[in-house]
C-alpha cells in the first residue's frame, strides 16, 4: 500500500473476497477515537486516492465479479418488471389499488 492508514479497509475487503461471513451488531461495541495528531488527519486527497487505487487494483477480480452479479441481478429484476407491466391484469390491479384502494385479482405476478 502506498501510504499507511487504510490497512483495515484492505483487511475487510480481503475477508469479503474469501467469503467470510459477517454479522451486523445492533449495538455499538467499539468507539474509534481520532486524535488531532492522528495519521488519518494528515492524509491528503492524493494519498487517499493512491491508497484507494491500490486497493481497487488488488481486489479488482472480486469487484468485477460483484459488479457482474449486480448487473445480472438488475437485468433479472428489469425482466420481471417488464413481464408484470405487459400483463393487463397487473395494470388493472395496479390502477385499482392506487386509485381505489383495492385489488381485483390475486395474481401470480404479485410474487415477482
Amino acid at each position: 500500500m502506498p501510504h499507511q492508514g487504510h490497512e483495515d479497509w484492505d483487511f475487510w475487503i480481503s475477508m469479503t473476497a474469501l467469503n467470510v461471513e459477517f454479522y451486523h451488531l445492533k449495538q455499538v461495541a467499539f468507539r474509534y477515537y481520532v486524535s488531532n495528531t492522528s495519521m488519518i488527519k494528515s492524509f491528503t486527497d492524493k494519498m487517499v486516492l493512491e491508497n484507494q487505487d491500490y486497493i481497487v487494483k488488488k481486489h479488482s477480480a472480486m469487484f468485477h465479479k460483484q459488479f457482474q452479479d449486480l448487473f445480472n441481478s438488475n437485468g433479472e429484476q428489469q425482466n420481471k418488471f417488464l413481464n408484470k407491466i405487459s400483463s393487463r391484469k397487473f395494470v388493472i390491479d395496479a390502477f385499482c389499488k392506487k386509485l381505489l384502494g383495492f385489488k381485483l385479482f390475486n395474481s401470480e405476478l404479485d410474487k415477482l
